[in-house]
């Protein structure tokens, strides 16, 4: 069972995590797996620690995890230049970008 329920819209049912079996709840999957066990979206989930009114926790995270992910593509091709840079150049301008980025709001 999708976390948002079967055959629905993201945001037409919520379903919270202290609802899910025991088993299916990220920090269990986590605790008895690994983090490399949980999707994305479960992985933010925990770090958001609950939804909105409006939309459920599972769907708030992924919805975040694609906007970075369309972010993630756009910059690449940008950078990329639509192969006029090969992929490890693409990759460590890529790099370079977050570093800075990163340093920049420390």
């Amino acid at each position: 069972m999708s976390p948002e329920g079967p055959g629905t819209p993201q945001n037409s049912y919520k379903i919270k995590i202290r609802d899910l079996p025991q088993e299916q709840k990220p920090g269990e999957k986590m605790n008895k797996y690994s983090p490399g066990a949980l999707k994305n979206y479960e992985l933010l989930s925990m770090v958001l620690g609950k939804g909105t009114r409006k939309e459920g926790l599972f769907g708030i995270a992924r919805r975040a995890v694609d906007e970075l992910k369309n972010e993630f593509q756009r910059c690449h091709d940008a950078i990329w230049q639509g192969g006029k840079l090969d992929s490890a150049q693409a990759f460590d301008e890529m790099s370079k970008l977050l570093f800075t980025k990163y340093f920049d709001e420390l």
